[in-house]
Formats: structure tokens, sequence, C-alpha cells
């Protein structure tokens, strides 16, 4: 999945081409107790607009909230996993990724978001999801 947050200016006449840009193309090994999120992360062009970007990682087990863990300050590359809080062998996984992006010129955080497909977790003693 790619995650984008973009910065700009606009005006009536219409928008300039972007002065920042954050882009993060994410995979998701998925996992019954513990799944990986590897990314790539650029910020290009930068003109300094934006400060701490970081990942919001999400385990969900049909519709349910069973693991979540925020990232630190995104590298170039990056590696993070979130655990869920009950091994889901034998049922389903679906993890979302939320990009927060810091937007200094107006002191809040902007998101972009995606969610994998249900990942179907093996038996007990196997950690694969396969989707």
């Amino acid at each position: 999945m790619t995650e984008i947050v973009a910065f700009h200016h606009c005006n009536v006449a219409g928008c300039d081409p972007d002065t920042d840009r954050y882009t993060s193309k994410i995979t998701v090994n998925p996992g019954a107790v513990t799944s990986k999120v590897s990314a790539t992360n650029l910020y290009y062009p930068s003109s300094g607009s934006f400060g701490n970007k970081h990942f919001e990682l999400w385990a969900i087990n049909r519709g349910s909230i069973v693991g979540d863990v925020d990232t630190g300050n995104l590298p170039s590359s990056s590696i993070d996993y979130v655990r869920s809080s009950r091994a889901l062998n034998g049922t389903v996984l679906t993890v979302a990724v939320t990009l927060w992006v810091y937007v200094i010129p107006y002191g809040t955080y902007v998101a972009d978001g995606a969610k994998t497909a249900d990942a179907t977790c093996r038996p007990v003693g196997d950690n694969t999801c396969v989707y």
C-alpha cells in the first residue's frame, strides 16, 4: 500500500505544485501473533513544512481492534511490528496503517491511512497468515 501526505498553497486561481510531499510505500507480512510492517519513506520535495512523521499500526480481527502501536519518527526505511492481544490462529487478521505527518504551518497532524484485506491465519503453532 502507498500512503501520501502533501502540502501546497492554493488561492482562487488554483493550487501551486506540492512544496512538501511525504510518501510511504508499505508492505505488511501478517502474523497470527505478530505482524511485520516494512516501509520505504521519502520526503521530497521538502521545504521544511513537515515535522514528526510516524505510523499508527492496528491489528484487527473481524472488526475488533486486537492490537495497536505507534512508531517513532520514521527514517527513510523502517521495520515495525504490531502484536495481537491474543493469537488469531484459525481466524482472520486485517492490518491497518495510518501515516501521521505534523504540518508545522498548521500546528497539527494530517493523516493518510489504508488497510489490508483479511488474511486467514493458519492453525496453532504457525504464526503465518495468508491473503
